[in-house]
């Protein structure tokens, strides 16, 4: 059975729409949609609860803590693994809105290509208010500065990235893997809280000589702000520079860490001065490091 694993936290509406979505999915394969709540500070769990409590095809349970987005996600895989043997999960963000095919084609392609040593297979990403406009169209893995790259970011499909491919990046919006790899690399990393964990997740797979392949003929829809960047973005310091030292110091050798460690605080350095020059405010770009 596959069990498609969503988090929840105070975003009511939003996860309602994309249960609904998944819920249309036509395929031969058994699926579970489990939901958790990781402790919404409002009402949000129990009006989820109340939506499906005679719906078979959903589960709404709650966390006992909010640990963070891996956190949350683990709960729902071990919870499906031990309430319903899954075998097969696919994680996928609560403020997206799918297609109607992607359990049959992640199932076909992960059931045709065993051979493969596939570890983590995803696909296109748009944005909900943009539908023709990539988010992701496949990542790459930057392995000296500690990051993951999204491909075609802010790009209108022309049909420019509709190749399957092995990429070595695959975001946390959108993951299909089965049980087999958390038995070789574990479950997802908890320490970041927030951001960074899939590109450890990506790290982690690729190390151990399992493939992440890019499917085009995939396509979900995020909701999710386009015009975002790290200037505007304050309040993300802190754990972005945070998580980053934390994965850089997992995955590097000493040189490489210290090297990383320069380029962060030169980063850190410029975007204090801009946010200096732009704002005319102190920023504690630094926050984290």
């Amino acid at each position: 059975m596959v069990a498609i694993i969503l988090v929840n936290y105070g975003c009511f509406q939003d996860s309602l729409e994309a249960i609904e979505s998944l819920k249309k999915q036509k395929t031969q394969h058994n699926y579970k949609i489990i939901l958790v709540d990781n402790c919404s500070k409002d009402d949000s769990y129990e009006k989820l609860k109340k939506k499906y409590s005679s719906d078979k095809m959903v589960d709404i349970i709650l966390s006992d803590k909010n640990g963070g987005f891996s956190y949350g996600n683990n709960f729902g895989i071990k919870y499906a693994i031990d309430k319903y043997n899954s075998q097969y999960f696919l994680l996928i963000n609560n403020d997206t809105i799918s297609s109607e095919d992607i359990i049959e084609k992640f199932m076909d392609y992960f059931l045709k290509n065993k051979e493969k040593k596939i570890g983590i297979l995803t696909g296109k990403i748009y944005y909900f208010n943009e539908p023709t406009t990539f988010w992701y169209a496949g990542g790459i893995l930057d392995k000296e500065r500690a990051g993951g790259k999204h491909l075609g970011t802010n790009e209108i499909d022309n049909k420019q990235y509709d190749e399957e491919k092995e990429i070595d990046f695959a975001t946390g919006c959108l993951m299909f893997f089965n049980k087999e790899l958390l038995q070789e690399i574990g479950y997802l990393p908890e320490e970041y809280f927030m951001y960074f964990e899939d590109v450890d997740f990506s790290w982690a797979t690729i190390n151990k000589n399992r493939k992440i392949i890019y499917l085009p003929e995939i396509k979900i829809w995020h909701k999710v702000g386009k015009s975002s960047s790290l200037l505007q973005a304050k309040n993300s310091y802190k754990l972005f520079n945070r998580n980053r030292s934390i994965l850089a110091k997992k995955y590097m050798n000493t040189f490489k860490f210290y090297k990383f460690k320069i380029f962060m605080y030169s980063r850190s350095s410029v975007k204090f001065i801009l946010h200096l020059l732009k704002d005319r405010e102190f920023v504690n770009t630094f926050e984290g490091l």
